[in-house]
């Protein structure tokens, strides 16, 4: 093989792993979802929580980006279900819904699902309650 052939063939090998490299890192450096705002909504109650502080923001940010759903053929209770919206710069960036059951419905969508890793019901019911004026 000539040495130009050899030279574009390395080339071209160089930069094709340079693309891949660059989208690996890429992935590894793609910023976390960013929250600065959430309202969360409890069953059928007129009462709707707006805003948090950020420890409050950062766990419910955690909770949404670490949900691994699994499918199932359960059925939301409406009345215990708490629904989550979380907003960066007035824009809605997530939701997710779960019930006293376990049940999770995530961004909108109304397929059943269950986190084996869980998704902490009672301590999200309580920031809830905890936000209602005495």
């Amino acid at each position: 093989m000539p040495m130009n052939k050899k030279r574009l063939i390395l080339l071209i090998l160089a930069a094709v792993l340079a693309v891949f490299t660059m989208g690996c890192q890429f992935q590894e450096e793609a910023p976390g979802l960013e929250v600065d705002d959430v309202a969360i909504y409890f069953g059928v109650s007129s009462y709707a929580m707006f805003g948090a502080d950020e420890e409050t923001l950062r766990y419910l940010a955690d909770t949404y980006r670490n949900l691994e759903v699994e499918p199932v053929s359960g059925e939301m209770d409406l009345t215990s279900m708490l629904t989550v919206n979380l907003f960066h710069q007035s824009q809605q960036v997530g939701s997710f819904s779960v019930d006293q059951n376990g049940n999770i419905w995530k961004d909108g969508g109304t397929q059943c699902y269950r986190a084996p890793n869980g998704c902490d019901y009672g301590k999200i019911k309580q920031i809830y309650l905890n936000s209602q004026p005495s």
